[in-house]
């Protein structure tokens, strides 16, 4: 089973095919299309406004939203709300 939550912050090594991957991600290259980052305000993970943080990294327009009440797994928490910011990022 994929270990994320203990990988990604170093706590347990990660699958050594996908080191290739990994190091293309960890270049954080731009993103170049329109965006809406969206943090659960309520979860304990990244903590809230992680995606504020990476706005850097989105060279086209590019929106943050906070949805208070929510957890973790916003698509199942918030569809409403995850919808509507893959709706509002295509009009973009």
């Amino acid at each position: 089973m994929f270990h994320t939550y203990r990988r990604r912050p170093g706590l347990a090594p990660g699958d050594p095919r996908y080191d290739g991957l990994d190091a293309k991600l960890a270049e954080g290259r731009p993103v170049h299309v329109p965006t809406v980052t969206l943090d659960g305000a309520l979860d304990p993970f990244p903590p809230p406004g992680n995606g504020a943080a990476y706005r850097s990294r989105f060279t086209g327009p590019c929106f943050h939203r906070t949805l208070q009440g929510i957890g973790h797994n916003v698509p199942r928490e918030a569809p409403e709300a995850y919808i509507r910011a893959v709706l509002d990022a295509d009009r973009m």
